[in-house]
């Protein structure tokens, strides 16, 4: 049995250690740069006012009829047009407010996206080149699916900026620069597999990463088995059986072969194999929040009341959270402000009763408790790049799965939700991959010497794994 062990460890290293290797190299790498994105709050604060000075403005559309049920409905400005985003169930139309027919976002539309994120971020006025595209390297995610066909705007800036924008919606959606794109291509593409020819086929390139994760998971614990099997029965006086390259295999093996195993075990988790860990889906909720959905003619009456309120210039977005069927508006500003608004356009805070209601939808027939939490907890928590909203009210229901909702404390929205399968996938990935065990770890410089140690490690296992394979590859 021990004979078909080696014989397993060895061929599996030889299908897997390069994969095993990249995987260490890039992890290096994806400590300090993300996959590019564009963030909400930087979109936001690079568009043109609104500037709805008046009634007249929005004068209505005529492709959606009036009793149409409008599940939620974004305003903002491309170039000089007023665009609608209206979603109505799971459809979505773009509206011109003023003309009141469907937006065409045609290139030279698009362009005025792009100089007006060039204004903001003091880019040259006139772009170095403007193409139309389906899809690339840094658009493969299925998340831009709705956008397709992409306008890429490249500039001649000492960053070499790259801008997309959506040819449905008219807005920002992936900003990319060249420092990230080169550090990419060494961190989070290989990393993830993330090739175009291969990202763009959703359900092969899942299939790729589920199957080779599984056999890293095999490759590694076959390993620490046979490590620990031949450190106990090694000769006596030698810590090891093993002399020269295969020493090096093995005593890094039994010092680092478990987090080894971990990482590709967790990695494996990430991909959420068979639906084991789906979870934390707050849909349903968010539709039993917003109540019976309003008319379109009653959302154009609020508009309209909204732009006859000249105390509201200077924002830049505004978009419904309806409440309980009452219809609400959240303003955003380019320094990052939001402000809850009524029909009227007068401030309608999020107040205690807002959020007693939603605990109580959300708790159904169950008990709930309501905090208001400044800091994160065990299942909401920033990590680096990735920002959670402060504060933030947190429900826990007491049911079987002990659910928990966060809640934005500015416009009740449902930030973020926990079941019992969520948890799971927080300890299975975010604790094992990231070691994101806690705030004490988390936080800067311990979490970088932590992971720089342990990646050093398990590069090791997995490097003379590598090299051990190629002279069997040879013969």
């Amino acid at each position: 049995m021990l004979r078909y062990l080696f014989l397993i460890h060895r061929y599996l290293g030889i299908a897997v250690s390069l994969l095993m290797v990249t995987w260490c190299l890039s992890g290096f790498v994806m400590i300090y740069v993300s996959y590019p994105r564009l963030d909400e709050s930087k979109r936001v604060a690079a568009l043109p006012l609104l500037d709805l000075a008046s009634g007249d403005e929005v004068s209505g559309t005529r492709a959606i009829a009036p009793d149409t049920r409008i599940s939620a409905v974004k305003v903002e400005r491309v170039g000089t047009d007023l665009i609608a985003e209206i979603q109505t169930g799971a459809r979505r139309a773009v509206m011109d407010l003023k003309s009141g027919s469907r937006a065409a976002i045609d290139m030279a539309t698009a362009a005025a996206t792009a100089h007006q994120f060039a204004r903001y971020a003091h880019l040259p006025f006139q772009y170095r080149s403007a193409v139309s595209l389906n899809v690339d390297q840094w658009t493969a995610s299925d998340e831009f699916r709705g956008d397709r066909p992409l306008y890429k705007f490249s500039w001649s800036d000492a960053d070499r900026t790259e801008l997309y924008v959506s040819s449905a919606t008219g807005e920002a959606v992936q900003l990319t620069t060249f420092k990230v794109r080169f550090w990419n291509w060494l961190g989070a593409v290989p990393h993830w597999a993330y090739f175009t020819g291969l990202r763009r086929h959703a359900v092969a390139w899942t299939q790729f990463m589920v199957i080779s994760s599984l056999l890293g998971c095999f490759l590694a614990a076959i390993g620490i088995y046979i490590g620990i099997r031949q450190f106990l029965y090694r000769p006596s006086g030698r810590f090891s059986p093993y002399r020269g390259f295969l020493l090096w295999h093995h005593v890094p093996g039994l010092i680092f072969g478990l987090f080894a195993l971990t990482w590709v075990l967790s990695g494996f988790v990430s991909m959420n194999p068979w639906g084991l860990f789906e979870g934390g889906r707050a849909g349903a909720e968010t539709e039993a929040l917003r109540g019976a959905p309003l008319s379109w003619d009653e959302v154009q009456d609020d508009l309209r009341q909204i732009s006859l309120r000249p105390e509201l210039t200077g924002m830049v977005s505004l978009r419904s959270v309806t409440l309980n069927g009452k219809p609400v508006f959240v303003a955003s500003y380019p320094d990052g402000r939001r402000v809850r608004i009524d029909a009227e356009g007068s401030p309608a805070p999020l107040t205690a009763q807002d959020v007693a209601f939603e605990a109580s939808v959300l708790a159904g027939s169950s008990q709930s408790a309501v905090e208001l939490l400044s800091d994160a907890d065990k299942y909401y928590f920033s990590h680096h790049s990735e920002p959670a909203v402060f504060p933030v009210y947190r429900v826990q229901v007491r049911d079987k799965d002990g659910t928990r909702y966060y809640l934005d404390p500015t416009t009740g929205e449902i930030l973020k939700k926990t079941d019992s399968a969520s948890r799971g996938y927080r300890w299975m990935y975010a604790a094992l991959h990231r070691l994101d065990f806690g705030s004490a770890i988390r936080g800067r410089p311990v979490w970088d010497l932590a992971m720089l140690l342990l990646l050093t490690g398990v590069s090791l296992v997995c490097a003379t794994g590598l090299y051990g394979a190629i002279p069997s590859v040879s013969k």
